[in-house]
C-alpha cells in the first residue's frame, strides 16, 4: 500500500461562489432538528436538538456576520456561523492555504504559529488551551478544525475554519463553532461531530 506524506499536495477544489452571510437564499428550519441551508460555503447542515435562533448580534469588523443558535435544553450552549468580514493578511492567507493544501494532519508548532491570525482568539496568548488542531477532509473540501478550552470560563469549543475565498487562496474565512460548558459539550459532542462530518458544500 502506498503511504502518503502529509506534505503531498491535494488537487484544489474549484468553488462556484464565495457567499458568507445570511442572505435571501439562506433557509433556517427549527423543530427537533436544526437545518441551515445556503449559508456561506455551506449548502446544508442538520443538527439534532431543540435550537433557538438568537437575534443577530453586533459584529465589530466591517462586513462581519454572526448567526447564533442556542440549545434550549442546555444553558450557555451555542452554535455559531461566523464570517469575519475583513480579509486575512497575505502572510496568514499563505499559511492557511498551505496547511489546507496538505493531506489531513495534526499541525506542528510552526504551522500553529503561522495560522494564529486565522484562529483569532483561539491561541494560548489569549487564554485558550488546545486539545487538538488539525486539518480534516469533509467531502472534497479540506478544513481546519480546532478543539480546545477557554481557560478563564472553562468553556469547551470546537470550530471548523473554512476557506471561503472565491479562488481558494485562503484570504476569506468562515467559521462554524460549537461552544458549551464541559458537561454539555461532551454530552452533545457526538451529535455535533456527526453534523460537521456531513456538511454539504455549495
Amino acid at each position: 500500500m502506498q503511504t502518503l506524506s502529509k506534505y503531498a499536495p491535494l488537487t484544489p477544489v474549484p468553488l462556484d461562489s464565495a457567499r458568507f452571510s445570511v442572505n435571501a437564499s439562506t433557509e433556517i428550519k427549527l423543530s427537533d432538528l436544526l437545518e441551515v441551508s445556503n449559508i456561506g460555503q455551506i449548502a446544508r447542515v442538520a443538527i439534532g436538538g431543540k435550537w433557538k435562533r438568537e437575534p443577530a448580534p453586533i459584529v465589530n469588523t466591517p462586513g462581519g456576520v454572526l448567526q447564533q443558535f442556542n440549545l434550549e435544553t442546555e444553558q450557555h450552549t451555542h452554535l455559531c456561523f461566523y464570517y469575519r468580514g475583513a480579509p486575512a493578511s497575505q502572510a496568514a492567507t499563505d499559511a492557511f492555504r498551505s496547511v489546507l493544501g496538505l493531506h489531513p494532519h495534526l499541525l506542528d508548532m510552526d504551522e500553529r504559529k503561522s495560522v494564529e491570525e486565522i484562529l483569532r482568539e483561539k491561541i494560548p496568548q489569549k487564554g485558550f488551551a488546545y486539545c487538538s488542531i488539525k486539518t480534516v477532509a469533509i467531502g472534497l473540501r479540506m478544513v481546519l478544525v480546532v478543539e480546545g478550552v477557554y481557560k478563564q470560563h472553562n468553556m469547551r469549543t470546537i470550530t471548523v475554519f473554512i476557506d471561503a475565498s472565491k479562488k481558494h487562496e485562503g484570504s476569506a474565512v468562515q467559521e462554524v463553532t460549537f461552544l458549551a460548558p464541559r458537561d454539555a459539550f461532551y454530552k452533545h459532542y457526538p451529535t455535533i461531530m456527526n453534523a460537521f462530518k456531513s456538511l454539504k458544500w455549495l
